[in-house]
């Protein structure tokens, strides 16, 4: 039942806010008693998962099951998950609430039905909003440290979703931002022109982010390299050698690799993507493929 008025909500999203409605298709939805409403982590990998309590979905109508999945895309989008490393957690709890609702009247998400002009918001009364007379246009950090100045003096309201699931994400912080890169573009693709204004600032800061490409190479063969196991040659017939490191047959890893060697690259590039090759080639077989574009072929 809860997760067929899910569904309903999404489709609904689909035609309302079609943007955030796609963000949440590629979500992953999870019925579970473990949360008392909703929550999202990022784990295995990339999976974005949305946690939701059936109850608190059979509480809500349709329209008000809108708002609460803009506010879980909304956590992940602004990678509200990483924390960015601020202590305060029920601070950081509030911050992020404030920066995702919006002002009290005018609230940044929730959809209008049947000509409504007023959007459906559930416990619009209870829940965590901004101060009228603070900046609308800050980040959570901004709101954050703000919070602390004031010393504990939070404001009325309860976090609306369960934050608790953020610590239970797997990802680097390069990680989970290519995670959200990847929603953004593919929701952008399919949704031209509909993408939210206040997240345009958003998107922005991700795409000028540096992805170290390196570490996250590392990271990702030696998760694939952990049970290789090393052995010793025996000594060559022809050649004066003896007690050579290798790995044996079955647990060496075969890795192919794929270099574009074309003008658009500099020499500069090469170097490192060889001397990283050749870091890889002391673990694993290594194929090597050399791809020019100039030629369409290799």
């Amino acid at each position: 039942m809860s997760s067929n008025r899910l569904e309903k909500a999404r489709c609904l999203l689909l035609a309302h806010e079609p943007w955030y409605g796609h963000v949440a298709m590629n979500m992953t939805w999870i019925e579970t008693s473990i949360v008392r409403t909703m929550g999202v982590r990022v784990v295995h990998g990339g999976d974005v998962q949305c946690l939701y309590n059936p109850l608190f979905v059979k509480e809500l109508t349709v329209p008000e099951i809108c708002f609460v999945i803009q506010h879980e895309v909304e956590h992940v989008v602004r990678c509200h998950c990483l924390r960015n490393g601020l202590s305060d957690k029920l601070t950081f709890n509030v911050a992020a609430d404030m920066v995702v609702n919006g002002s009290k009247s005018l609230p940044r998400i929730g959809i209008t039905t049947d000509g409504a002009r007023k959007r459906h918001i559930p416990c619009r009364d209870e829940l965590i909003w901004l101060p009228h007379c603070w900046s609308p246009n800050e980040n959570t950090e901004y709101y954050y440290r703000r919070l602390v100045r004031m010393r504990g003096d939070l404001p009325d309201g309860f976090v609306l979703d369960d934050h608790s699931l953020w610590e239970q994400s797997d990802l680097s912080e390069e990680e989970f931002r290519i995670v959200v890169r990847s929603l953004i573009v593919d929701a952008n693709k399919k949704t031209r022109g509909n993408m939210p204004g206040h997240l345009r600032s958003v998107v922005e800061q991700l795409d000028q982010s540096q992805i170290p490409w390196p570490a996250l190479l590392r990271r990702y063969l030696n998760q694939s390299l952990g049970q290789r196991r090393t052995s010793y040659s025996r000594r060559h017939r022809r050649r004066d050698e003896f007690g050579v490191p290798g790995m044996t047959r079955r647990r060496q890893a075969h890795v192919s690799v794929i270099v574009d060697v074309s003008g658009s690259v500099s020499h500069k590039e090469l170097g490192h993507f060889f001397g990283e090759m050749e870091k890889i080639c002391t673990s694993a077989r290594t194929d090597v493929l050399l791809w020019d574009c100039e030629f369409r072929g290799f």
